[in-house]
């Protein structure tokens, strides 16, 4: 008896402990009466060994035994009780759905006491019950904001999740769920509140041409108001056109833009930036991350957020819905873009208006319903002598995928093949994302057929034009200029800078990493003029500090023009090399292990052994003699291997960099988990006519981080 009472007994110890944590309190004076009045009543019939007398009553022991063994199971039974009632119990399926939400409402209404007024019994439980349903309510609304912001990728490339109320990624749904109206609310909370501790009194505010967009715009906007932060909001706008006017506009301090990229449709998210009009970078983009992680993981936090949503008025004091100011605003921003990008594109005005007087192919444009529907490429065209033909020109009209690569080109190629059928002037093409700020090209080959190169040869090819752009105004300084790229850019970029005497450095991915690096390479007295990320397409030409597609087409049609070449033979001229697509099948993987950083020391050791079992191969098959790891974190780039090489950050990307028996680098395998989608990405390089030997690295490129990721999770 007295072994089972010690079990009971702790037993009821742990469950005391589990429901003070839970509660962070426990009633003990309630159970211990009770406990004592069932070992009384049972007491009333003595059982068992005589252990002492009150007066002549006897206390026996097997009676005192059997009656703290009912009281003590009773209370087990009463705490086991509050340990499940919680929403929280991992009961599947509808019913345990029902089970769940069942106990948490009579917690609910059971966790404080009533108080009955005498003739007001019925009005005080009906009261209580009112509370109870607006507290839970609002405790399930607040677990649906966490759970809904943990699937939020944050990251300096931006900061992005499925936003659509259905939840479907590909959705057309305008509206946004009462979870993500909160988390909308948060966004321009802190940044309402990081904007105003950096001095900034008035900012643009736009959206690419997503669905979800305007609703989130007017929440945002409202937050800022409320926090007196004045909003110049835009409507739809391409990402270069409210950064050029930031940049170019005094009185605008920064920039917050509504945008998901190249992400489906249903995706949103948001990209800040201060007066330069560049994206946040560095440590201003880690520092409003920092902030805005630590507000959302405390959940007494969302009931501001909340306050914030019932304050925000649906009048034209929002500037959202102040029309007329936001075509005032928006007009001023297409101006000044415009002037902008002609700056950008011509060095004088004498070479820009012998531009206009020059022969220029006609341009086709698929704009698939983006930003850019309603930017300046009309009037820029227009003011160039450019004719023009686009489709798909509606702001908000999806017509195809989102992302300008593979497929998603071939219905510009069409449109291009017809209108050249018809007017052979028409040789030219493009196809931005949904901001706009990423433009592919197409082209007609000397067949009259249409042909799509990839985005590292277009990148590529314009990089070539501006580098001879700057040869032959007398701006390539030896030693002393350079072009700044991303990691997975491809080695051709090298090859081409060679010719021209400039240096090559590379940044983690990420267009801020990119405009950082340059700005930084900058202060050091370099001349970067031509920058971007060749994995992605598309470049940015200094002072800009956003790619622009308009900039790239026109650096190749000058380039073009001063060659006398087609566009076929200039893509023919690049250096051959094969390079993965960020769209092929292979580039993108699912992975389990979350530390990258012991990925990636898994990684090293699968690749070592790999090396050994494989070099003689490659050695015969490519040339490829030794190798060496490059880590790229931010704008750094270190050589090494190990966790010290990755000691500024281990989500960074990481490179095997191969050389010949000369020592020249020849081809390269790359990873790193996207900071702006739930996938791994990976990549393969190598100076080679044979698309075979790209296929031959990526595939075992993609083996080595499957095993990798196996091993790490051991």
């Amino acid at each position: 008896m007295l072994r089972e009472l010690a079990v009971i007994a702790a037993i009821t110890l742990i469950f005391a402990v589990l429901v003070w944590k839970k509660d962070g309190r426990i009633k003990l004076l309630t159970p211990l009466i009770i406990t004592a009045c069932i070992t009384f009543f049972n007491l009333l019939n003595p059982v068992g060994k005589v252990l002492f007398r009150i007066g002549s009553f006897p206390i026996t022991a097997t009676a005192l035994g059997i009656g703290l063994r009912k009281g003590l199971i009773l209370w087990d039974m009463v705490l086991f009780s509050k340990l499940i009632i919680s929403r929280n119990l991992p009961i599947p399926g509808k019913a345990g759905e029902l089970v769940k939400t069942m106990f948490y409402y009579f917690d609910s209404i059971t966790s404080e006491r009533i108080s009955f007024r005498p003739g007001k019994i019925i009005e005080t439980i009906d009261n209580r019950l009112m509370e109870c349903y607006k507290d839970i309510d609002m405790d399930t609304l607040f677990d649906d904001v966490y759970n809904s912001y943990k699937t939020m990728i944050i990251s300096a490339s931006g900061w992005r999740k499925v936003f659509a109320s259905d939840g479907d990624e590909n959705s057309m749904d305008k509206g946004l769920s009462e979870a993500d109206r909160v988390i909308a609310a948060g966004i321009g909370y802190i940044f309402s509140k990081w904007a105003l501790s950096k001095g900034c009194k008035t900012v643009a505010l736009a959206r690419d041409a997503r669905p979800t967009g305007e609703a989130i715009c007017q929440i945002v906007a409202g937050v800022m108001q409320e926090n007196n932060l004045d909003a110049r909001y835009l409507a739809i706008a391409a990402a270069p056109e409210i950064m050029a006017y930031v940049k170019n506009t005094p009185e605008l301090d920064g920039f917050i833009y509504i945008s998901a990229s190249h992400n489906p449709a249903g995706h949103n998210g948001v990209k800040f930036g201060l007066g330069d009009g560049a994206v946040l970078g560095g440590s201003d983009a880690k520092d409003i991350i920092a902030q805005f992680k630590a507000f959302m993981e405390e959940k007494s936090n969302y009931q501001t957020l909340v306050q914030y949503l019932n304050n925000i008025k649906d009048d034209t004091s929002n500037p959202v819905n102040d029309q007329a100011k936001s075509n005032q605003f928006k007009k001023e921003a297409l101006d000044s873009y415009l002037k902008f990008n002609l700056e950008t594109a011509f060095a004088s005005k004498e070479e820009l208006e012998a531009f206009k007087k020059a022969d220029k192919p006609s341009i086709a444009a698929d704009f698939n319903g983006s930003a850019r529907c309603l930017s300046i490429d009309r009037a820029f065209f227009e003011t160039l002598g450019i004719e023009y033909n686009f489709i798909n020109d509606t702001a908000g009209k999806i017509a195809h995928g989102i992302l300008p690569e593979g497929k998603n080109l071939s219905y510009a190629a069409e449109h291009l093949e017809k209108l050249h059928s018809q007017d052979k002037r028409f040789t030219i093409g493009y196809v931005p994302d949904n901001d706009g700020d990423r433009g592919n090209l197409v082209f007609i080959a000397g067949s009259g057929k249409a042909m799509i190169p990839d985005a590292q040869t277009v990148f590529a090819l314009a990089c070539t034009a501006e580098l001879t752009f700057m040869q032959k105004a007398g701006q390539i300084a030896p030693g002393k200029t350079a072009v700044a790229v991303n990691c997975p850019t491809s080695l051709r970029i090298e090859r081409i800078a060679e010719k021209f005497g400039v240096s090559v450095f590379r940044a983690e991915v990420g267009e801020a990493n990119v405009v950082n690096l340059a700005a930084k390479l900058r202060s050091q007295g370099y001349t970067v003029r031509f920058l971007g990320e060749g994995s992605n397409g598309g470049n940015i030409t200094h002072p800009a500090t956003v790619r622009d597609p308009l900039n790239t087409i026109i650096s190749i049609i000058k380039y073009a023009s001063i060659t006398g070449k087609s566009w076929e033979a200039m893509i023919a001229e690049l250096p051959k090399f094969q390079t993965t697509s960020t769209d092929d099948a292979l580039a993108k993987m699912k992975i389990q292990c979350t530390d990258h950083g012991r990925l990636k020391l898994s990684y090293e050791d699968v690749f070592k052994s790999e090396w050994e079992a494989k070099k003689q191969e490659l050695a015969d098959r490519f040339g490829i003699t030794s190798w060496k790891e490059i880590n790229t974190i931010g704008t750094g780039s270190y050589e090494g291997t190990g966790a010290e090489s990755r000691k500024a950050g281990a989500k960074g990307g990481l490179k095997i960099l191969f050389s010949d028996k000369e020592g020249k680098d020849i081809a390269f395998i790359w990873m790193r988990g996207s900071g702006t989608e739930p996938v791994f990405r990976i990549l393969a390089d190598i100076e080679s006519a044979n698309p075979d030997d790209e296929r031959y690295l990526i595939q075992w490129q993609h083996h080595m981080v499957e095993e990798a990721d196996r091993k790490a999770l051991q």
